[in-house]
């Protein structure tokens, strides 16, 4: 573990990792090595580029905590959220999205004002996030800004790549709310046969619905009932 954590560049839990080891102590070969890497500490100091600002320990209290605001977002529990979303911040300053689901919390909390410093910030670290473009489209939207939010969502069109299920789940809803069907239903389109994924075909009626392709619509969700 601490010779992987020091191919990482975290080479301060790497030498806690060897001081640990030493402590079990191990047979002559591995004990060996582990002093050996100890007494190179200063030399990896000056080799490695260390991008941890925080201890692996550290890390994963922020991803914890970060599973623990997501759950006040989807409750609705908008001040919870945004107080654990900051608490990260404090440790990791540029977590993009920490940064980005604070403006979630403001657009559901019907503020897309705020809603739009927060993805712009978010953005300014990620550039080419497909749903912090997304997001960005949807604020504008909001705002009346439509202009602004169609060439947003044609950015993020252009972002998106092989996401995983729960991202293009969030950005086709995306589209579908601000009105861009068109990109929704070529998303849909693109990423194979939905009818093995539920929640796809449900957008998938939603969007037909929306386009008053009524029998459409009621051939996807009679699909999902079977």
């Amino acid at each position: 573990l601490g010779y992987a954590l020091l191919c990482m560049g975290r080479l301060n839990d790497a030498m806690r990792c060897m001081k640990k080891c030493l402590r079990l102590n191990p047979e002559p070969e591995i004990k060996k090595m582990a002093k050996r890497m100890l007494k190179s500490k200063e030399y990896f100091s000056e080799k490695l580029e260390n991008n941890y600002s925080i201890s692996l320990d550290e890390e994963f209290e922020c991803e914890e905590k970060f599973l623990l605001a997501q759950s006040h977002l989807y409750n609705k529990e908008f001040d919870k959220a945004i107080e654990l979303y900051e608490w990260i911040l404090d440790k990791k300053p540029d977590f993009h999205r920490a940064i980005q689901n604070i403006g979630v919390c403001y657009i559901q909390d019907e503020k897309p004002k705020e809603a739009l410093r927060y993805f712009e910030r978010a953005l300014s670290i990620s550039p080419k996030d497909e749903l912090c473009l997304g997001n960005l489209a949807r604020a504008h939207y909001l705002l009346g800004n439509h202009d602004k939010s169609k060439e947003y969502s044609k950015r993020s069109m252009a972002a998106v790549n092989n996401p995983l299920l729960r991202d293009l789940f969030r950005l086709i809803t995306l589209f579908i709310d601000i009105g861009q069907y068109k990109f929704a239903r070529e998303l849909l389109t693109k990423y194979g046969n939905y009818h093995d994924k539920p929640q796809l075909t449900f957008l998938s009626g939603v969007l037909h619905a929306k386009q008053k392709e009524y029998l459409a619509a009621k051939e996807e969700f009679q699909f999902i009932r079977k």
